[in-house]
């Protein structure tokens, strides 16, 4: 598990790391049609790792002082804007910053749009640093981890996936793809990795 969540912080971290920095480079600014989808997903994938339970939950005293503001204000973005969009927050002076904006044009009709809370271009350097310290963090912590359980096992070419199962077991089972199964009975489907390879546990945790 531990092994996991570095594995799956570095793999979020990376993405809106190369997501901040298209927008730095190609100079996008909010009135471009793609600073919304590129700002959106890079602060989505930004909070993932801080949004998992528990077990997996990639841990916030690692995050360095001085970019535990620009942090904040990535999750607050994250959960009042993006990923949800909050009506009542956040608020700056007293003026809500999500907003259902209404005009009214002459002939009566109404024109509608929704204005909500961004990162600012000014904020996109922090961003960037945020972004490629923790996926530095996230990456010595996983090597610590394959250097622990790993380092005197060779593993054959081929593709495999971490076994989350708790106990003894192999930190590698081989992988098993989804097969082509409608989304409404994945439910009743869901096996555990040990269950997959017929292994009992992990080392990983």
């Amino acid at each position: 598990m531990e092994y996991w969540r570095f594995q799956f912080a570095k793999l979020c971290f990376a993405n809106a790391q190369h997501l901040i920095q298209k927008l730095i480079n190609e100079s996008l600014d909010r009135d471009d049609p793609l600073s919304g989808p590129l700002m959106l997903t890079a602060v989505v994938d930004y909070a993932r790792p801080f949004k998992q339970k528990r077990p997996f939950r990639f841990p916030e005293s690692i995050i360095p002082k001085d970019l535990i503001p620009i942090h904040m204000d990535l999750i607050i973005f994250r959960d009042k804007s993006l990923a949800h969009m909050d009506p009542d927050g956040p608020a700056v002076d007293g003026n809500v910053t999500n907003k259902l904006v209404m005009q009214v044009l002459r002939n009566g009709k109404l024109h509608l749009g929704m204005e909500m809370s961004f990162p600012s271009p000014k904020q996109y350097a922090e961003m960037l640093r945020l972004t490629t310290v923790l996926r530095k963090k996230a990456q010595y912590y996983a090597n610590k981890i394959w250097d622990k359980y790993m380092a005197k096992e060779t593993a054959p070419a081929g593709r495999y996936e971490v076994n989350l199962a708790k106990g003894d077991g192999e930190l590698l089972i081989p992988y098993a793809p989804w097969c082509d199964t409608p989304p409404q009975q994945l439910g009743g489907q869901q096996r555990t990795s040990a269950e997959r390879s017929g292994r009992g546990g992990s080392n990983s945790s």
